[in-house]
Order: C-alpha cells, then sequence, then structure tokens
C-alpha cells in the first residue's frame, strides 16, 4: 500500500513540475517578425537598481512551413536606428537602449534569426533605463517591425 500511495504522490509531483514549467514559460508578450519568419516572444522584463533587462527568444509561427530560412534583423546599430527601431514606451516616456562607457549600446551587436521548419534560433536582450515605480508595463519597439504590447515589468 505504501509503494502505491509514493507512486500517487510522485505522479502528482510530477505534474505539478509540468504545470508549473509550462505556466513560466508562458511568454509576456509575443509580436510576429514583419517578415513571418519567427514571433518574437518577451521572456523576461526585470527590473532592478534603476535598469530595466528585457529577453526576448524566437519561436516558429504556427504552420509554419518545413523550409529552412534566415534573416538577418539588424547587423550593426547606427545613431539613426539606436533612437528609431530598440526603445520601450512607458507611461509619457520613451526611453533608449543604456550604452556603456564608450557609447556602446546594451545590446546583442547583431541579430540573425534562422529558422529550420518548427525550430528556430536567435535570441535577444537589452537593458533600459527603468521607468518609475509606479509603472508596472510597456511596450517594446525592435528591428524587423517587432512592437510588443502591454508587458507587464518584475522587480527584483
Amino acid at each position: 500500500m505504501k509503494i502505491k500511495h509514493s507512486i500517487y504522490a510522485g505522479i502528482a509531483l510530477l505534474a505539478l513540475v509540468i504545470t508549473t514549467t509550462a505556466q513560466a514559460e508562458e511568454p509576456l508578450a509575443e509580436a510576429e517578425l514583419s517578415s513571418g519568419l519567427a514571433i518574437g516572444q518577451v521572456t523576461e522584463a526585470n527590473r532592478s537598481d534603476g535598469v530595466l533587462t528585457v529577453r526576448v527568444s524566437f519561436a516558429a509561427p504556427e504552420g509554419a512551413n518545413n523550409r529552412s530560412e534566415q534573416e538577418q534583423i539588424y547587423h550593426r546599430i547606427s545613431g539613426n536606428t539606436y533612437r528609431e527601431e530598440f526603445y520601450i514606451l512607458a507611461g509619457e516616456n520613451r526611453h533608449l537602449l543604456l550604452a556603456d562607457t564608450e557609447g556602446t549600446p546594451l545590446t546583442i551587436p547583431s541579430l540573425q534569426i534562422t529558422r529550420d521548419g518548427d525550430t528556430v534560433r536567435g535570441a535577444w536582450w537589452g537593458k533600459f533605463p527603468a521607468p518609475e515605480e509606479d509603472i508596472t508595463s510597456f511596450s517594446l519597439a525592435l528591428p524587423g517591425g517587432m512592437l510588443f504590447d502591454n508587458v507587464q515589468i518584475s522587480d527584483e
């Protein structure tokens, strides 16, 4: 009888872990590349010490074909691109990517998305000035026509 209870307890624990993992992987927001190659998914938006860190992963759109494709979203960040395509809107303010002491934006220097059927490779992250504490969500604009609306902020 003890073995039977242990098996049921193990199955219940496994179901809880699977459910929790599935819930944790739910994206905060989604936006499709204008080309249709992939869907961007905001997986993190953490505010800590005056900095908002945002992470985006990519997935194949539903019904994606089985072809292999790739797209260069950007190969470098120029002054115009920096101001026009990388920002968050929070409240009434537009925040650009933070930069290091040499003026290099705090993000990956280039982004290429590769899709092979349902498998997509590519990820993006960036650091922005954190919105005020009373602001709990923002919109994120990235190259490739991506606009993520109503992204909820987590405070660390």
